[in-house]
């Protein structure tokens, strides 16, 4: 189980790193592919990325909870 968090933590460690390092990025790259990259493939990761962590989370709580009902 310490697995999962492990990956869990690593995971949102990673996305906030991207995160702040796209907030550096957008400062300086402002063009019209900047504006196509944000909108095709930034915009649906701010979406996808923090629900999937939230997903994740909650499956590693039903594991927990299943693995305390294991004689």
């Amino acid at each position: 189980m310490a697995h999962a968090n492990r990956a869990i933590d690593q995971m949102e460690t990673a996305w906030k790193s991207l995160c702040q390092q796209w907030e550096k990025t957008s400062q300086v790259w402002r063009d019209q592919r900047a504006r196509e990259f944000e909108k095709q493939h930034w915009e649906p990761l701010t979406r996808e990325v923090p629900a999937l962590l939230q997903e994740m989370r909650q499956m590693a709580q039903v594991m927990r909870k299943a693995l305390r009902n294991v004689p």
